[in-house]
């Protein structure tokens, strides 16, 4: 993984603290007592869903049939416990990358397609400089605008709680929960989530950051489904970039992104730093995986 290197702590707050870590699924390739391989997976026996998270091979045990060798045992692992789909690297609740940079990783596609991986999508990284950002010209109209819907931006509060719990039950994944009870719990979230409240003190949208201790990391970033079109998503992204600045945060980026929410973050100055291809497999009882020279 040379271009996503991870320190010790990472590691251990990533992989070995995450929730459903299972030492059975991670997987080590050795040469005499030396690790020349690895591979972190993940499964989720409810919905029978398996993730190989990330992999690598020391570049001198590359085009020994290790790297295959390793993916091949996951295949097998994961159809043994009953799992009827692999993702690649898009594990929600905690993935180092969406899928393959095929830039960084230029023989990452062929390898995996040869194992049955197929791909299902598109996906990029995206940032920008937030030195010299000034909120568009066009914010205060826009913002006054929503406010004119009863709407109120500000930051989270601890009596929001309950109201963005079920919003995000209710339009959003089940990773996000997570990441919003993570910033509860850390005594973070007045500093690192925005909300939009209505007259009502629902919660309309919402948008967060440092979900990963990073604090120029953007998202989860969402807006209720009828509530869409009416420019909140507009506002609650640059009040929170304007905040960030406010707080000497320079630098905005996210992993994960594509279609129409791609298009929004690039009108808003936002600039493409990797591309990824998704890859998923679909897993049959009994796979007869061919171990290639990889």
């Amino acid at each position: 993984m040379a271009a996503d290197p991870i320190d010790l702590a990472g590691f251990t707050n990533r992989v070995l603290l995450d929730s459903k870590f299972d030492a059975q699924h991670f997987l080590l390739m050795l040469d005499g007592r030396q690790v020349v391989g690895f591979l972190w997976a993940t499964a989720d026996q409810a919905t029978r869903q398996g993730w190989l998270i990330a992999m690598g091979v020391l570049p001198q045990a590359q085009h020994q049939r290790r790297g295959a060798s390793l993916v091949t045992r996951i295949q097998q692992i994961f159809v043994g416990e009953g799992a009827q789909q692999i993702t690649l690297a898009a594990y929600p609740a905690s993935y180092l990358f969406p899928g393959v940079d095929t830039a960084a990783y230029p023989n990452a596609l062929p390898f995996f397609q040869k194992l049955g991986f197929v791909k299902s999508g598109e996906a990029v990284s995206m940032q920008r400089s937030l030195v010299n950002y000034h909120r568009p010209i066009n914010f205060d109209q826009v913002l006054t605008q929503v406010e004119a819907l009863g709407i109120k931006i500000r930051p989270f509060q601890l009596s929001d709680t309950y109201s963005l719990l079920m919003l995000l039950s209710q339009d959003f994944a089940p990773d996000w929960q997570v990441n919003v009870r993570q910033a509860i719990k850390s005594g973070l979230a007045s500093r690192t989530i925005i909300v939009a409240v209505n007259q009502h003190d629902e919660i309309n949208g919402y948008c967060q950051r440092a979900i990963d201790a990073s604090a120029g990391r953007f998202g989860p970033f969402g807006v209720r489904s009828d509530m869409r079109r009416q420019h909140l998503g507009y506002v609650l992204f640059h009040t929170m970039l304007i905040t960030m600045v406010k707080q000497h945060i320079y630098h905005v980026y996210f992993f994960w992104t594509d279609g129409d929410a791609q298009r929004f973050y690039a009108k808003n100055g936002l600039i493409v730093y990797r591309s990824y291809s998704l890859l998923k497999q679909t897993l049959a009882e009994n796979p007869q995986t061919q171990i290639i020279d990889q």
